[in-house]
């Protein structure tokens, strides 16, 4: 436990950010969410924290995504990236995979992409993720789907 005079280190901030959200997990960390109210250095240095990773998300995106708060790349593949986000108005987490439009594509290869995403919106059992809802801009399709946490497929195949 911490002193109120004392700060927090960096390590003990990253876990105080880390924590689930609103939820504080242990007596350490309510201490420290207690001595962040009253410490103007302390408030300082989340904040400093917090650009940083504001800087870091604008080079993982292009542009913002309305209605979501990107937290991390989960992962990407070969046509597509998929981000950990933060639905804004249900609070819950979802993944964010963003496929780009090639620049050369013609409309009828872009009603294609959009026929194949309208087919896994169909789509509905116990062991697929579901497809939440899309969005299109200039540069890309954005599909929300259901995050499950735990890793990837293949982690979960070679275990």
């Amino acid at each position: 436990m911490i002193e109120s005079s004392d700060c927090p280190s960096d390590a003990m901030l990253e876990r105080f950010e880390e924590s689930s959200a609103d939820v504080m997990e242990s007596d350490a960390l309510r201490a420290i969410e207690r001595h962040i109210e009253t410490c103007r250095s302390c408030q300082e240095r989340l904040e400093q924290r917090l650009d940083q990773y504001i800087e870091s998300l604008q080079v993982l995106l292009p542009e913002p995504i309305a209605g979501y708060c990107v937290l991390k790349l989960l992962g990407q593949g070969g046509q597509a990236k998929v981000y950990l986000a933060r639905e804004l108005s249900t609070q819950r987490h979802v993944a964010l995979k963003l496929i780009p439009k090639p620049s050369s594509t013609s409309d009828l290869d872009l009603q294609a992409w959009r026929n194949e995403i309208l087919v896994a919106a169909r789509m509905d059992h116990l062991n697929l993720v579901r497809l939440y809802s899309v969005q299109e801009n200039q540069h890309s399709f954005i599909l929300v789907f259901e995050y499950i946490a735990g890793g990837t497929l293949q982690s979960q195949l070679t275990r």
